[in-house]
């Protein structure tokens, strides 16, 4: 059955996606800053220097992050958020 959401419910899924997304963002990070790290040192051996390394991360950074933030949508679609269930219908 479709219900109208209140505020108790906005913030149940706004909670549910939230944390959802921090844990993205630190996954994010950890990668980012361990493939950052491999590419710094990689082309670093090559007399790149670092600052030419970040400024080619930046689009890789962007690109993983965008990757990872489809994730906690996915995990929360179907979960039951206590007394209703976040779900897709389908429109006529």
């Amino acid at each position: 059955m479709e219900i109208t959401p209140g505020w108790k419910q906005i913030i149940r899924i706004w909670w549910a996606l939230t944390w959802r997304n921090i844990c993205a963002i630190f996954l994010a990070t950890c990668l980012i800053f361990f493939l950052t790290y491999i590419a710094t040192v990689a082309l670093g051996l090559l007399g790149v220097s670092e600052s030419i390394v970040y400024i080619l991360m930046l689009p890789v950074g962007a690109l993983v992050g965008l990757g990872i933030s489809i994730f906690p949508i996915r995990m929360l679609v179907g979960k039951n958020l206590g007394e209703f269930r976040l779900t897709i219908i389908k429109s006529d």
